[in-house]
């Protein structure tokens, strides 16, 4: 009876022992978890489904009992709108682009911030024109569409407000990494997340899915830029710095 051997037969043979450099990197990468940004878009998107059949209860809630119009809560909100604004993100393009230049970094942040900017708005108003959703103040129900629609009033489907204050704290985050006790700057970036969209929704302007929309969007525009652009024009501000201090 031939002898074949426990070391031949049995013992299995995996593609990291022939040494396949693809291979091994996959393996490798088996266990890690998903970025923050892909399990937020992931997040996002479960909500944006799980509203749709509540959007005209939580609507009413928001608008009639958690801030009606005249309260301290509107007010704030409001406030914080406006950091979402245009002019907001003027400065902010202005203040990335000095801390970019103290970085020694150049244009390179500016450009892939940019890029990311564009990129969600450009799916946000694609959205808005594709599904045409009446925006709550019209009085038409939840479940009012218009597809290939130009008019205002037919835009509601995603909330561009809440996008946007989604990407600028995501932006916050990749360019200046919060470590140790500065990651309790984390709550009110997610507060100012929040209120954003809750003031879009207390004016009546989007229903809860709309703004959990602008959300997801945000996230895919940031994970796609994250995939496909050069590590150069979306790596942390403190990289250069902390490298020539090492």
């Amino acid at each position: 009876m031939s002898d074949f051997g426990t070391s031949t037969v049995l013992t299995p043979v995996t593609p990291v022992d022939l040494g396949v450099p693809a291979l091994k990197r996959r393996d490798a990468n088996a266990s890690r978890p998903p970025p923050a940004s892909v399990v937020l878009l992931s997040v996002a998107i479960a909500a944006t489904i799980a509203l749709l059949p509540f959007d005209a209860v939580f609507s009413h809630w928001i608008a009639e009992s958690l801030a009606p119009d005249g309260t301290q809560l509107r007010a704030v909100l409001r406030l914080v709108q406006r950091l979402v604004g245009a002019e907001a993100i003027v400065v902010y393009a202005f203040a990335l682009a000095y801390a970019s230049a103290s970085a020694g970094r150049g244009l390179r942040p500016v450009i892939g911030a940019t890029i990311v900017g564009l990129l969600a708005a450009a799916m946000m108003h694609a959205s808005k024109f594709a599904v045409g959703r009446a925006r709550p103040q019209l009085d038409f129900g939840s479940h009012r569409f218009e597809p290939a629609t130009l008019a205002e009033s037919f835009d509601s489907f995603p909330s561009a407000h809440a996008g946007t204050a989604m990407l600028t704290a995501l932006l916050i985050l990749n360019f200046v990494p919060l470590r140790g006790k500065a990651r309790w700057l984390l709550i009110p970036l997610v507060l100012f997340v929040v209120a954003a969209s809750l003031t879009r929704v207390a004016q009546r302007r989007h229903f809860p899915s709309d703004v959990a929309a602008g959300v997801a969007f945000a996230c895919l525009a940031f994970v796609l830029a994250k995939r496909f652009l050069k590590n150069e024009y979306l790596a942390p501000l403190t990289r250069d710095r902390d490298a020539a201090a090492a």
